[in-house]
């Protein structure tokens, strides 16, 4: 599958951006609140903005269902070109398989959630306690790195109205002397 997909056009998107956009559809459309932590205004991520977003508020969901929490907190900590956005809850750990489970979820067309976060540039790690349980995962994503402008790649400057090596006119057919259609192609 991974070699007939092409992969996703990622931009550059806050991260405050993609947090409210998480918090809002987890709030409307599953009434469960997302408690955000951390400098979220500072930096931005590379991502596919909707894919990104959707496969988050599904991880999320599925947590707050499996564990009946109507709450979860979510950290953001920029280490390097990394982004981690860290899920924790309080209660009702979960079993590392049940987290894998829950990322081989399709949404809608697409194959799994750990599908859309590789193809976002992200990964995800759950902290094991001592029992084998987690109450915290974390998304791990790129980070926009901020380019000098004098090195970012400048347009191509076009100096003429059109190349010199053009040797016709497309605008000007008029000028042409024979008719095209009785051209022959050994000329």
């Amino acid at each position: 599958l991974e070699a007939t997909v092409k992969p996703l056009p990622l931009s550059a998107s806050p991260v405050q951006d993609i947090l409210f956009s998480i918090q809002k559809k987890l709030s409307q459309q599953q009434g469960i609140q997302l408690e955000i932590d951390g400098q979220i205004d500072q930096f931005s991520m590379l991502s596919e903005f909707y894919s990104f977003t959707s496969a988050m508020t599904s991880f999320l969901t599925s947590i707050a269902q499996q564990t009946l929490l109507t709450s979860l907190t979510i950290s953001v900590a920029r280490k390097g070109n990394l982004i981690d956005f860290i899920v924790s809850w309080p209660d009702q750990p979960l079993d590392s398989g049940t987290i894998n489970a829950f990322l081989e979820k399709r949404i809608n067309a697409l194959p799994s959630l750990q599908y859309i976060f590789r193809q976002n540039n992200a990964r995800h790690h759950c902290h094991l306690e001592d029992n084998g349980l987690c109450r915290k995962v974390t998304i791990t994503a790129r980070a926009k790195l901020n380019v000098p402008s004098s090195m970012k790649r400048q347009p191509p400057v076009i100096t003429g109205s059109r190349p010199e090596f053009y040797d016709f006119d497309l605008f000007h057919p008029e000028e042409i002397g024979e008719n095209l259609l009785d051209t022959q192609l050994k000329k």
